[in-house]
């Protein structure tokens, strides 16, 4: 009798198998997001799949970008670039990237300074990756979800870059 774990391919077997060995955010991403990858070009039939996180969700998203395969972009929204051990920081894994990326962060964001923003962006640029990172200045953390009055015009932006990105990526 077929159980799901072998009507799946073969190969995200092997990644689920390898990922139950590696910290919690790594299973997170290789049970849930290889999930929604399959899912999506698999059963729903799409072609393509970008992944779209926010917070902790960006980080996620930095790290789907260099860990996960099918994916054909990332945009992470104030997306952490730090992390403690054992979680994978986007900083330290961004030789790893494999796909596009739009980075979104506000100015005023006390959670992720912009001397990281600006490391992220030079290691992007050293390894040749594919990306867009975009700093509102005065907009904190959260911006688009708490701040739709007063950060009107860094939203109606973020918005149209990433309707942009999604149009060059999928």
């Amino acid at each position: 009798m077929a159980t799901r774990e072998t009507m799946r391919a073969p190969v995200d077997v092997a990644v689920r198998l390898e990922a139950r060995q590696q910290p919690k955010g790594t299973r997170l991403l290789a049970d849930d997001l290889l999930e929604v990858g399959t899912a999506l070009s698999g059963r729903r039939g799409a072609p393509r799949v970008v992944i779209w996180g926010f917070c902790s969700g960006g980080r996620l998203a930095y790290v789907a970008a260099a860990r996960l395969r099918g994916l054909n972009g990332a945009v992470a929204y104030y997306g952490f670039l730090k992390a403690e051990p054992p979680r994978a920081a986007p900083l330290d894994i961004v030789g790893e990237i494999k796909v596009p990326l739009l980075g979104v962060f506000g100015g005023a964001d006390q959670g992720i300074p912009a001397d990281q923003i600006a490391e992220f962006e030079r290691s992007l640029e050293r390894a040749g990756k594919d990306f867009a990172i975009k700093t509102y200045p005065g907009a904190p953390h959260g911006f688009l979800r708490y701040g739709a009055a007063e950060h009107a015009d860094a939203i109606a932006d973020a918005l149209k870059r990433t309707f942009a990105f999604f149009a060059r990526t999928l």
